[in-house]
Protein backbone atom coordinates (compact mmCIF):
# COMPACT_ATOMS: atom_id res chain seq x y z
CA UNK A 1 0.00 0.00 0.00
CA UNK A 2 2.80 2.72 0.68
CA UNK A 3 4.31 1.96 -2.28
CA UNK A 4 1.18 2.76 -4.43
CA UNK A 5 0.56 5.61 -2.14
CA UNK A 6 3.94 6.90 -3.34
CA UNK A 7 3.76 6.51 -6.87
CA UNK A 8 0.40 7.89 -7.10
CA UNK A 9 1.52 10.34 -5.23
CA UNK A 10 4.13 11.12 -7.88
CA UNK A 11 1.82 10.77 -10.67
CA UNK A 12 -0.27 13.79 -8.84
CA UNK A 13 2.36 15.95 -8.14
CA UNK A 14 3.29 15.36 -12.30
CA UNK A 15 -0.47 16.23 -13.28
CA UNK A 16 -0.37 19.76 -10.96
CA UNK A 17 2.88 20.48 -12.25
CA UNK A 18 1.28 20.54 -15.71
CA UNK A 19 -1.98 21.76 -15.04
CA UNK A 20 0.48 24.86 -12.82
CA UNK A 21 3.01 25.30 -15.98
CA UNK A 22 0.03 26.05 -18.97
CA UNK A 23 -1.78 28.26 -16.43
CA UNK A 24 1.27 30.81 -16.03
CA UNK A 25 4.79 31.46 -18.08
CA UNK A 26 8.05 30.46 -16.84
CA UNK A 27 10.07 32.64 -14.70
CA UNK A 28 13.64 33.62 -15.89
CA UNK A 29 16.60 32.50 -13.82
CA UNK A 30 18.41 34.53 -11.99
CA UNK A 31 21.17 34.11 -8.81
CA UNK A 32 24.48 33.34 -8.66
CA UNK A 33 23.83 30.44 -10.86
CA UNK A 34 26.65 28.01 -12.01
CA UNK A 35 24.90 26.61 -15.17
CA UNK A 36 25.09 23.49 -16.09
CA UNK A 37 26.32 20.62 -14.32
CA UNK A 38 27.52 16.59 -15.06
CA UNK A 39 25.72 14.54 -12.67
CA UNK A 40 26.00 10.83 -13.32
CA UNK A 41 22.26 9.15 -12.59
CA UNK A 42 22.30 5.68 -11.93
CA UNK A 43 21.55 2.48 -9.63
CA UNK A 44 24.82 1.30 -7.42
CA UNK A 45 25.94 -1.79 -8.22
CA UNK A 46 24.16 -4.24 -6.05
CA UNK A 47 27.38 -6.32 -5.05
CA UNK A 48 28.72 -3.40 -3.38
CA UNK A 49 25.81 -1.20 -2.07
CA UNK A 50 24.08 -1.56 1.37
CA UNK A 51 20.68 0.17 -0.38
CA UNK A 52 19.17 -3.24 -1.72
CA UNK A 53 17.09 -5.88 0.61
CA UNK A 54 16.25 -8.53 -2.21
CA UNK A 55 18.06 -11.84 -1.74
CA UNK A 56 19.79 -13.96 -4.03
CA UNK A 57 17.26 -15.31 -5.21
CA UNK A 58 14.89 -12.73 -5.92
CA UNK A 59 17.30 -10.52 -8.87
CA UNK A 60 15.70 -7.62 -10.59
CA UNK A 61 14.20 -8.18 -14.19
CA UNK A 62 16.30 -5.54 -15.25
CA UNK A 63 18.75 -3.14 -14.16
CA UNK A 64 17.56 -0.33 -16.32
CA UNK A 65 15.89 2.85 -14.33
CA UNK A 66 11.96 2.74 -14.75
CA UNK A 67 11.33 6.93 -14.44
CA UNK A 68 7.93 6.99 -15.86
CA UNK A 69 6.67 7.38 -12.16
CA UNK A 70 9.05 10.54 -12.02
CA UNK A 71 7.39 14.01 -12.74
CA UNK A 72 8.12 15.34 -15.96
CA UNK A 73 10.49 17.73 -14.57
CA UNK A 74 11.38 18.83 -10.91
CA UNK A 75 13.88 20.52 -8.94
CA UNK A 76 16.04 18.58 -6.09
CA UNK A 77 17.09 21.44 -3.57
CA UNK A 78 19.49 21.66 -0.32
CA UNK A 79 20.01 24.37 2.41
CA UNK A 80 22.55 24.94 4.42
CA UNK A 81 22.14 26.76 7.93
CA UNK A 82 23.32 28.17 10.90
CA UNK A 83 20.75 25.92 13.34
CA UNK A 84 18.28 23.57 13.05
CA UNK A 85 15.24 26.34 13.92
CA UNK A 86 13.33 28.06 10.89
CA UNK A 87 12.25 30.72 13.35
CA UNK A 88 15.39 31.85 15.04
CA UNK A 89 18.17 30.01 12.77
CA UNK A 90 19.02 31.50 9.66
CA UNK A 91 20.06 29.99 5.71
CA UNK A 92 23.47 29.87 5.01
CA UNK A 93 23.44 28.65 1.53
CA UNK A 94 20.76 27.17 -1.07
CA UNK A 95 21.75 24.91 -4.29
CA UNK A 96 19.52 23.47 -6.59
CA UNK A 97 19.49 21.33 -9.58
CA UNK A 98 16.95 21.33 -12.38
CA UNK A 99 16.13 17.68 -13.21
CA UNK A 100 14.06 17.22 -16.73
CA UNK A 101 12.83 12.99 -16.49
CA UNK A 102 13.49 11.93 -20.04
CA UNK A 103 16.53 14.10 -20.97
CA UNK A 104 18.25 14.22 -17.69
CA UNK A 105 17.78 11.03 -16.35
CA UNK A 106 16.79 8.21 -18.59
CA UNK A 107 20.65 9.31 -20.24
CA UNK A 108 22.41 8.46 -16.65
CA UNK A 109 24.91 11.28 -17.93
CA UNK A 110 24.15 14.71 -18.52
CA UNK A 111 24.28 18.58 -17.99
CA UNK A 112 21.39 19.64 -16.14
CA UNK A 113 20.81 23.73 -14.68
CA UNK A 114 22.33 24.70 -11.17
CA UNK A 115 21.66 26.96 -9.30
CA UNK A 116 23.80 28.76 -6.14
CA UNK A 117 24.25 30.99 -4.12
CA UNK A 118 25.45 32.00 -0.35
CA UNK A 119 23.25 34.30 2.12
CA UNK A 120 25.00 36.49 4.44
CA UNK A 121 22.54 36.03 7.85
CA UNK A 122 22.08 38.40 9.92
CA UNK A 123 23.91 37.19 12.80
CA UNK A 124 27.16 35.79 13.33
CA UNK A 125 27.82 31.81 12.25
CA UNK A 126 28.70 29.36 14.66
CA UNK A 127 31.94 27.71 14.53
CA UNK A 128 30.52 24.46 15.14
CA UNK A 129 28.56 25.12 11.47
CA UNK A 130 31.71 26.32 9.91
CA UNK A 131 33.26 23.25 11.24
CA UNK A 132 30.46 21.02 9.86
CA UNK A 133 30.31 22.85 6.17
CA UNK A 134 32.90 24.87 5.50
CA UNK A 135 31.47 28.01 5.59
CA UNK A 136 32.94 31.16 7.21
CA UNK A 137 31.75 34.49 8.15
CA UNK A 138 34.44 35.96 5.71
CA UNK A 139 32.82 33.97 2.55
CA UNK A 140 29.28 35.03 3.36
CA UNK A 141 30.81 38.71 3.94
CA UNK A 142 32.28 38.63 0.22
CA UNK A 143 30.07 36.49 -1.61
CA UNK A 144 27.05 36.04 0.04
CA UNK A 145 23.89 38.03 -1.00
CA UNK A 146 20.65 39.30 1.76
CA UNK A 147 17.88 36.26 1.97
CA UNK A 148 15.77 37.89 -0.06
CA UNK A 149 17.42 38.65 -2.97
CA UNK A 150 18.91 34.53 -2.94
CA UNK A 151 15.16 33.69 -2.02
CA UNK A 152 13.61 35.63 -5.11
CA UNK A 153 16.68 34.18 -7.42
CA UNK A 154 15.70 30.74 -6.06
CA UNK A 155 11.98 30.89 -6.49
CA UNK A 156 12.49 32.08 -10.44
CA UNK A 157 14.75 29.51 -10.84
CA UNK A 158 12.74 26.89 -9.58
CA UNK A 159 9.48 28.81 -10.89
CA UNK A 160 6.15 26.16 -10.71
CA UNK A 161 8.28 23.06 -10.60
CA UNK A 162 7.83 20.04 -7.81
CA UNK A 163 10.48 20.44 -5.18
CA UNK A 164 12.62 17.32 -3.81
CA UNK A 165 14.80 17.59 -0.62
CA UNK A 166 15.91 15.58 2.30
CA UNK A 167 14.33 15.53 4.91
CA UNK A 168 11.73 18.54 3.11
CA UNK A 169 10.03 19.51 6.50
CA UNK A 170 13.55 20.66 7.66
CA UNK A 171 14.16 22.93 4.00
CA UNK A 172 10.71 23.99 3.23
CA UNK A 173 10.30 24.93 7.36
CA UNK A 174 13.55 27.62 6.23
CA UNK A 175 11.90 28.62 2.98
CA UNK A 176 8.65 29.17 3.65
CA UNK A 177 9.89 31.39 7.01
CA UNK A 178 12.13 33.29 5.10
CA UNK A 179 9.51 34.01 2.27
CA UNK A 180 6.24 34.79 4.53
CA UNK A 181 8.90 37.38 6.22
CA UNK A 182 9.22 38.98 2.59
CA UNK A 183 6.02 38.40 1.19
CA UNK A 184 7.65 35.84 -1.81
CA UNK A 185 4.68 33.23 -2.68
CA UNK A 186 5.72 29.78 -2.47
CA UNK A 187 2.87 27.31 -3.66
CA UNK A 188 5.49 24.54 -5.15
CA UNK A 189 4.16 20.81 -4.62
CA UNK A 190 7.26 18.98 -2.82
CA UNK A 191 8.26 15.24 -1.80
CA UNK A 192 10.62 14.38 0.58
CA UNK A 193 13.44 12.00 -0.50
CA UNK A 194 14.40 10.97 3.32
CA UNK A 195 10.71 9.35 3.57
CA UNK A 196 11.18 8.32 -0.26
CA UNK A 197 13.98 6.09 1.26
CA UNK A 198 12.52 4.57 4.61
CA UNK A 199 10.01 3.37 2.27
CA UNK A 200 12.04 1.88 -0.34
CA UNK A 201 14.78 0.30 2.36
CA UNK A 202 12.97 0.14 5.22
CA UNK A 203 15.11 -2.29 7.19
CA UNK A 204 18.05 0.17 7.58
CA UNK A 205 18.93 1.80 10.87
CA UNK A 206 20.42 4.69 9.89
CA UNK A 207 18.78 7.04 6.95
CA UNK A 208 21.30 10.47 7.23
CA UNK A 209 22.57 11.51 3.43
CA UNK A 210 25.80 10.85 4.19
CA UNK A 211 25.45 7.26 5.10
CA UNK A 212 23.03 6.71 2.57
CA UNK A 213 25.75 8.39 0.05
CA UNK A 214 28.59 6.01 1.51
CA UNK A 215 26.51 2.51 1.19
CA UNK A 216 25.70 3.61 -1.78
CA UNK A 217 29.25 4.32 -2.95
CA UNK A 218 28.15 7.73 -4.08
CA UNK A 219 30.89 10.75 -3.97
CA UNK A 220 31.38 12.47 -0.91
CA UNK A 221 32.61 15.79 -3.13
CA UNK A 222 31.39 18.76 -1.35
CA UNK A 223 29.52 17.21 1.63
CA UNK A 224 27.52 19.66 3.69
CA UNK A 225 27.43 22.15 0.59
CA UNK A 226 24.05 22.27 -0.73
CA UNK A 227 25.08 21.97 -4.54
CA UNK A 228 26.83 18.82 -3.51
CA UNK A 229 24.23 17.09 -1.49
CA UNK A 230 21.83 17.90 -4.15
CA UNK A 231 23.52 15.22 -6.25
CA UNK A 232 23.51 12.68 -4.10
CA UNK A 233 20.27 13.25 -2.80
CA UNK A 234 18.90 13.28 -6.85
CA UNK A 235 21.07 9.92 -7.02
CA UNK A 236 18.88 8.52 -4.21
CA UNK A 237 16.12 9.95 -4.58
CA UNK A 238 15.42 8.30 -8.31
CA UNK A 239 16.91 4.94 -7.04
CA UNK A 240 14.73 4.92 -4.03
CA UNK A 241 11.83 5.26 -6.93
CA UNK A 242 12.94 2.74 -8.98
CA UNK A 243 12.99 0.54 -5.33
CA UNK A 244 9.70 1.16 -4.55
CA UNK A 245 8.73 0.30 -8.65
CA UNK A 246 10.37 -2.72 -8.24
CA UNK A 247 8.85 -3.75 -5.12
CA UNK A 248 5.38 -3.01 -6.51
CA UNK A 249 5.93 -5.26 -9.87
CA UNK A 250 7.94 -8.35 -7.92
CA UNK A 251 5.25 -8.12 -5.05
CA UNK A 252 3.30 -11.48 -5.15
CA UNK A 253 -0.28 -11.43 -5.79
CA UNK A 254 -3.41 -12.48 -3.91
CA UNK A 255 -5.41 -14.75 -4.88
CA UNK A 256 -9.48 -13.82 -4.63
CA UNK A 257 -12.12 -16.39 -4.98
CA UNK A 258 -15.22 -16.24 -7.48
CA UNK A 259 -18.66 -16.77 -6.87
CA UNK A 260 -18.30 -20.52 -7.68
CA UNK A 261 -15.25 -20.91 -4.98
CA UNK A 262 -12.46 -21.12 -7.56
CA UNK A 263 -9.59 -19.30 -7.50
CA UNK A 264 -8.78 -16.25 -9.42
CA UNK A 265 -5.70 -14.28 -8.90
CA UNK A 266 -5.90 -10.21 -8.24
CA UNK A 267 -3.63 -8.06 -8.33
Amino acid sequence: MEAIFVVVLLVVLALAYGSARRAKSRSGQTGRSSGGLRVTISYPDRSKSAWPRRSARQPLKSKALRISSLPEEFVVFDLETTGLSPHSDEILEIGAIKVNRDSNVSSGLARCQTFQTLVKPSGHIPAMITKINGISEQMVDKDGESIETALKGFMSFVGDLPLVSYNADFDMGFIESAANKYGIPVTNSHVCALKMARRAWPRRKNYKLCDMAKDGQLSDADAHRALGDCQRTLIIFVAAVKQICDDKRTRPRRKAKNNVGEDNEAA
